[in-house]
């Protein structure tokens, strides 16, 4: 714990934000929540001709894609942390508890980059820990709008 405090402090001094999370699971909750950004927002973004990650959260017919495509990957994120563990851990719980609450924090973090167009180049490079994590964790037919999303933008 000490090691985290120190580089938080190291690395607010740099002007960036940091925070000490209280356990394992905590880390691997905000994780995969990033992962979810990270593995959908591409996917609806060029679904939608390269739309804008602001752009995705706010126009209607994005906005319903990147909802129904959350919900069928969320239930993976938690069964890799554990219902248990989520019940127990309030960084946990709010980082993976619902689908609205984890549109709301993608939402809040593509806000301070609205203008960005996820890359198709690199997330095709890094496809098989973005995507491939949640398609290696539940069988493809479980996924059917992630599988089709995945084939319609060429991965």
């Amino acid at each position: 714990a000490q090691v985290g405090i120190e580089f938080c402090k190291h690395a607010q001094g740099g002007g960036l934000s940091c925070e000490v999370v209280p356990s394992a699971t905590d880390i691997d909750a905000l994780a995969l929540g990033k992962l979810i950004w990270a593995s959908c927002l591409w996917l609806v973004a060029h679904k939608f001709g390269g739309r804008p990650v602001g752009e995705c959260h706010a126009r209607a017919d994005s906005k319903e894609a990147l909802r129904s495509l959350v919900a069928e990957v969320l239930p993976i994120a938690q069964q890799a942390i554990g219902e248990d563990q989520l019940a127990s851990s309030p960084i946990a719980g709010e980082a993976l508890g619902c689908v609205d609450t984890v549109l709301e924090g993608m939402c809040a973090y593509s806000t301070r980059i609205a203008y960005a167009v996820p890359s198709h180049a690199m997330a095709l490079r890094e496809l098989p820990f973005r995507n491939g994590w949640f398609l290696a964790h539940s069988p493809a037919a479980e996924q059917p709008l992630h599988v089709r999303l995945l084939q319609e933008v060429g991965a």
